[in-house]
């Protein structure tokens, strides 16, 4: 199992705890990552420090990206990479916030608009086809 934006990690250990599977978490955040390794303990985890796109090499039963969509800006490379690393039968599990993208307005009154890229439901939904993933 593979988590993207894993942050410090809490599905990913909570589902490495009982299944005992192979985790490795990936995160832009190096402090994070150190209370997610802290977090770990003895599990079977392990993190690495990412900005993503690529994906890490290796082939994974389970794709995770939780609460973080938004902050792809190009949905067809992070399709892609996916369908790239998940085993034939795999399956990519995510949240998402669907809606329009940001005006050019609405971007300027937006905090770090830079890390906000929503995009409606049936565009997602190419995305995934076009990459290869049903």
């Amino acid at each position: 199992m593979l988590e993207l934006c894993c942050g410090v990690a809490g599905p990913g250990r909570m589902i490495t705890a009982e299944s005992g599977c192979h985790y490795p978490g990936v995160d832009q955040s190096a402090s994070a990552l150190a209370t997610a390794r802290q977090l770990a303990g003895n599990l079977p985890c392990r993190f690495e420090q990412a900005h993503l796109p690529p994906l890490p090499e290796g082939r994974f039963e389970v794709v995770f990206l939780l609460e973080t969509m938004l902050a792809f800006p190009d949905k067809d490379a992070l399709g892609g990479e996916v369908a790239r690393v998940l085993e034939p039968g795999g399956r990519f599990a995510f949240t998402v916030k669907e809606g329009r993208p940001l005006t050019q307005h609405e971007r300027t009154r937006m905090p770090a608009a830079d890390t906000v890229w929503p995009i409606e439901l049936a565009e997602l939904t190419g995305v995934l086809r076009n990459a290869g993933l049903t």
